[in-house]
């Protein structure tokens, strides 16, 4: 049987289970607010999530804008700052900040908030299930090539780095906050 690797210093960020979920037409963001009672302690910090909406339009007639903001939930950190747990009535959301120490303890701790959202939202049913890794991978090219990196290893890092892939800063943040780039 292998031994799972655990890395001192693992690029995970942040990870991430989400779900998004139904729940009956007569909850609303002030029956999710109960979720906090008995997570004080862990989850001291409660914020309000919004949702902002702009619309914009050009036609025939000139230019006409407008935007809107909405609650849709809560945000709730616990005492380290590490675990972000949100609660919204589209759904579910667990983040794991860094430093990421495994699965399990994240995964449990999910769980029980789950448990804690699920008896609060009463959810229809799921409609997503994701689980994501945010990671960061800080390459430093002068040094892969100063430790003797085969040369058409090499030059296949550098390409990837500086050809024509460009990092996109995209518009969307993740639910702790932190800025989400891609590559593309």
């Amino acid at each position: 049987m292998s031994r799972t690797r655990h890395y001192a210093r693992a690029p995970i960020t942040e990870a991430i289970i989400d779900l998004r979920v139904e729940l009956p037409e007569d909850k609303s963001v002030s029956d999710l607010e109960s979720v906090h009672k008995g997570l004080e302690t862990a989850y001291p910090m409660m914020k309000h999530r919004s949702l902002a909406v702009f619309h914009g339009e050009i036609g025939n007639q000139g230019a006409a804008a407008a935007a809107s903001s909405k609650n849709i939930g809560f945000l709730l950190t616990s005492q380290d700052g590490k675990y972000i747990f949100q609660a919204r009535l589209d759904g579910f959301t667990m983040s794991r900040l860094a430093p990421y120490e495994n699965w399990e303890p994240f995964r449990d701790e999910a769980r029980r908030l789950w448990n804690v959202y699920r008896a609060v939202a009463k959810p229809a049913k799921v409609t997503r299930l994701a689980v994501r890794f945010i990671n960061r991978l800080d390459l430093a090219l002068a040094r892969i090539r100063s430790e003797g990196i085969p040369a058409n290893r090499a030059g296949s890092v550098a390409r990837f780095a500086s050809g024509p892939c460009r990092l996109l800063h995209a518009a969307s943040h993740s639910p702790s906050g932190h800025q989400v780039s891609s590559l593309a």
